[in-house]
Parts: structure tokens; sequence; C-alpha cells
């Protein structure tokens, strides 16, 4: 009989990406029994997307979400009106597909920012994209 693979461990990070564990070749069963839920796949994005952040406006915390066609390198930073960069909360490379980030109003030294609109801003080489949101304290 010829081997499939039984397990495949996978450990990653809140990049997207992973790194393969532990691969083990076995004989397969006579009558494998269906035991877990296969996900569905999703198809890589088409396009580079800076989604609206959810909830808008916010309080004590909200979500930004982004969409890689290709892997790059991202910086994600929240600015306020006056341009002036209150915090960068991504400056790294990441894998093509969909990226979820949280944050919860503070600056880049912890202390909590006023209520107001603010910016975000969405950089992967040469394209940006920027997004108001509001925070209300």
């Amino acid at each position: 009989m010829f081997p499939y693979i039984e397990s495949l461990a996978l450990s990653g990070n809140f990049k997207g990406e992973f790194d393969f564990d532990d691969i083990r070749l076995v004989a397969a069963p006579p009558d494998p029994i269906a035991t877990a839920v296969q996900a569905p796949l999703v198809a890589r994005p088409r396009d580079f997307l800076l989604m609206q952040n959810f909830p808008n406006p916010f309080n004590s915390g909200t979500t930004l979400r982004f969409a890689l066609p290709t892997a790059d390198h991202v910086e994600l930073a929240i600015y306020n009106l006056l341009g002036q960069n209150v915090i960068t909360l991504i400056d790294d490379r990441y894998t093509a597909g969909v990226h979820t980030v949280h944050w919860d109003g503070r600056d880049a030294s912890g202390q909590n920012i006023a209520s107001g609109a603010y910016l975000y801003r969405l950089r992967v080489g040469s394209q940006t994209q920027t997004r108001r949101l509001v925070l209300l304290r």
C-alpha cells in the first residue's frame, strides 16, 4: 500500500506563517473514518486592500484588516489629523492573505489617546491606502 500523510503538526505566528514540525508516513488504515470537519480553503486575495476598521467609532479597541495578494513588507500606522504618527502597529514582512490587527487606542508609549478622528495608513511596497477611524472615550 502507498504511504500517506497521517498527521501534520503546524506551528505559526499571527502573521500567517507556518513551520512544518513533524511529518510521519504510515500505511493507510483499511477503512478510514472521518473524525474532523474540513475547513473550506480561502482564496488568495487578488488585490491589495485596507478594510474599514470595526467597530467604528470605537471605545476600548478596534480591529483593522487588510489583504495582500503577495508576500511583502507591511507598514500599518495610526496618525492624528495633523499627520503625526501616534503608533506604528506593523513594520514587518507578511505573507499573502487576509490579516487582522487589534488596536487598543494607545499610543507608542502605552498611553490612552484622546477622543477624536484618526487616520490609519497601510503601506505595502509602493502602494498606500488610508482610512479614517473615530475613538470615543
